[in-house]
């Protein structure tokens, strides 16, 4: 060996060679991470925080997005259809206060509740409409329409207002389009603003930036708009600013579309469709063809031969008037040919291939292929329910973020007003509802039915599940958007009515508690007396 060169040696004292595969090992020990592989060598994108990856593209993301939703059939069925199964025609109150922590027995929770549940459908469903800021909606339609920025925008916005106006309640929410929320005068974010949001040094939100006119309105002065700065709550804790959304990353301060990862599928979709459709209206227009024997050539050289032949066509055309039963025997020229060329559009594969797209479309969405395409011609009761309950998981999911974060604010807010007004009263010895409002908030929000596939088998199941102490009366109501409380006095009044007019009592009403004439209960079975 040269001298200055060193070698590892091995245990024989001989320099050791250099292993077969060395020379062709990986230079990344992970193969997502190669730099050299050609299927993804070339890929190479930008290492990004949420906010960075966010801010400066959402405005195209939104405009696109809020294109798409107007003008794709596909993109407008499936939001409303998010819409309809997580809000459907609003949500029902069922009021449970923790009753353990307040200190009070079992009747004070059920009495307390049914308080506020009445005060609550007053200031709710008021057909005055109070409870929205511009009186446009109900609590219902104001539930509605943050859901749908919620599942086109990913976020929904809106500042709770004050305003007496003759209602009970001068609490009210306005709804403000996201648009609106942005840094005043198109300022470049900030460690402590980004998009709109004004962020405290542990990155919590203290305050947001609106701007009194939407970037697209075009009445006069809407581009000389202001940014109006407002509190996230005030000094003691109620609520202004509700900004729903469910960041994807640590650090997200406002995030994109849900649509954003298949945008470009459903335009891709929309185009394939539209150039079908124009091909098959082509093939529609163009059916059918008359071949005259003549050619190019001949009618240029002989117009005395072709005048001779349209004398020919006019004698034909008056001798076509021979019918069979009404029908008319058309009859051509002769030389004359007539076809029906066969029409090759829209595409055989077009059907699979649309089918595909919409299945990718409709799990990014949260949908079933069959609730987007509505297309149920392959579906089974195995399919559908499976589908069914996946979906229903999702909505569930996202009510359940929906009503912690969009709802909930707002209920805070009024019921602190009921408080203020005398309405509702802290039972003695019990703390404020300013010192522990999450005592006096419990509650379950009852949404739209699941629904069923097979309404015999839905309901044996549910009764087992009960008889088998895996599921309760309440549990199995609400799923179906009913109230149980309601469910049980509804059934107790229709037996008693039953029996003031001598009617046979069904098996479903069987033990049912009755109303005794002292107020306290009775379980009378069919045929007892009444002594």
């Amino acid at each position: 060996m040269p001298r200055g060169l060193s070698s590892i040696i091995d245990k024989h004292g001989q320099p050791m060679r250099a292993s077969a595969s060395a020379s062709t090992a990986p230079l990344s020990a992970y193969l997502a991470a190669s730099a050299t592989d050609p299927s993804i060598a070339a890929w190479q994108p930008r290492l990004e925080s949420a906010d960075s990856a966010n801010s400066y593209e959402r405005e195209r993301i939104s405009s696109r997005v809020h294109d798409l939703v107007r003008n794709d059939g596909w993109a407008s069925s499936g939001v409303q259809k998010l819409v309809d199964a997580a809000i459907g025609g609003g949500w029902r109150l069922s009021s449970k206060p923790d009753w353990f922590f307040l200190g009070q027995p079992r009747e004070w929770a059920q009495k307390f509740g049914d308080r506020v549940e009445s005060l609550w459908a007053i200031h709710a469903q008021d057909p005055r409409r109070y409870v929205d800021y511009e009186r446009k909606l109900d609590f219902a339609g104001l539930l509605a329409l943050k859901f749908r920025h919620r599942m086109t925008d990913g976020e929904s916005l809106s500042v709770m207002r004050w305003r007496e106006r003759g209602g009970m309640f001068a609490t009210c929410e306005q709804v403000i389009d996201p648009d609106r929320l942005s840094n005043p005068n198109w300022r470049s974010d900030t460690e402590f603003l980004r998009g709109g949001v004004e962020l405290d040094s542990d990155g919590a939100a203290i305050a947001y930036h609106i701007r009194s006119a939407h970037p697209g309105e075009t009445y006069r002065g809407a581009q000389r708009a202001i940014w109006e700065p407002v509190e996230r709550e005030t000094e003691w804790g109620r609520p202004i600013v509700i900004h729903h959304f469910e960041p994807s990353r640590a650090g997200e301060t406002r995030p994109v579309s849900p649509l954003a990862p298949v945008l470009a599928k459903f335009r891709m979709l929309n185009r394939y469709d539209t150039a079908e459709l124009q091909a098959a209206i082509l093939n529609a227009i163009f059916a059918a063809f008359l071949e005259s024997p003549f050619s190019g050539e001949d009618i240029v050289n002989s117009m005395d031969a072709v005048t001779q032949y349209q004398d020919l066509r006019e004698e034909t055309a008056k001798r076509t008037g021979l019918r069979v039963d009404g029908v008319r025997i058309n009859m051509l020229a002769p030389g004359e040919k007539f076809s029906m060329p066969q029409a090759t559009r829209p595409a055989v594969a077009f059907a699979a291939f649309e089918a595909a797209c919409i299945r990718n479309i409709a799990g990014a969405m949260g949908l079933s292929y069959e609730q987007l395409a509505m297309d149920w011609s392959k579906t089974n009761y195995s399919s559908a329910r499976a589908a069914l309950v996946e979906v229903w998981r999702f909505i569930a999911a996202r009510r359940q973020h929906f009503a912690s974060g969009a709802v909930m604010p707002h209920y805070m807010a009024w019921m602190e007003e009921a408080f203020d007004k005398g309405l509702l009263e802290a039972p003695p010895g019990a703390p404020s509802f300013e010192e522990a409002p999450f005592a006096y908030l419990g509650c379950q929000w009852i949404g739209p039915p699941r629904g069923w596939v097979d309404p015999v088998k839905e309901a044996q199941g549910a009764q087992l599940r009960m008889e088998s102490a895996l599921s309760t009366l309440e549990q199995e109501s609400a799923e179906q958007g009913l109230d149980y409380h309601e469910v049980l006095e509804q059934r107790a009044r229709e037996r008693r009515e039953m029996e003031a007019l001598g009617l046979p009592i069904p098996e479903w009403g069987q033990g049912i508690p009755l109303a005794s004439g002292d107020g306290g209960v009775s379980t009378a079975m069919p045929g007892a007396s009444d002594e």
